[in-house]
């Protein structure tokens, strides 16, 4: 499992959010609550589910991961229905997504720490 793209697929959602504030693009909510579609969701649930990291460390990580995806999927809720404040305030510091996108990528490190030889 490659760490280091995970943290930064999961890290451009701020911009990708950001941008749909800013440019008023629909986006699909549905597909953005899924936790198993992008690249580590797929890891983490497939079949070769991330054989480098222990049982409880992936079942931290697939929490984390879909609190993240459920957080995302609620500004880009909120895009669509055009209350683009209420989504700009939950892309700030200290907000749930940002905690929720903290907290994942620094489980994302602390695996890749784990993992190294």
């Amino acid at each position: 499992m490659n760490f280091d793209d995970a943290i930064t697929q999961h890290s451009v959602w701020k911009t990708t959010l950001s941008v749909a504030i800013a440019t008023g693009t629909e986006l699909d909510v549905k597909a953005i609550a899924s936790d198993r579609r992008c690249a580590l969701g797929r890891r983490l649930h497939g079949d070769a589910a991330a054989k480098n990291i222990s049982q409880q460390d992936r079942a931290a990580c697939i929490g984390l991961h879909a609190n993240f995806h459920k957080e995302a999927a609620r500004v880009a809720s909120l895009i669509n229905h055009e209350r683009l404040d209420d989504a700009s305030q939950l892309l700030r510091e200290g907000s749930v997504f940002a905690e929720a996108s903290s907290d994942l990528v620094a489980m994302l490190r602390e695996l890749r720490l784990k993992s190294e030889p």
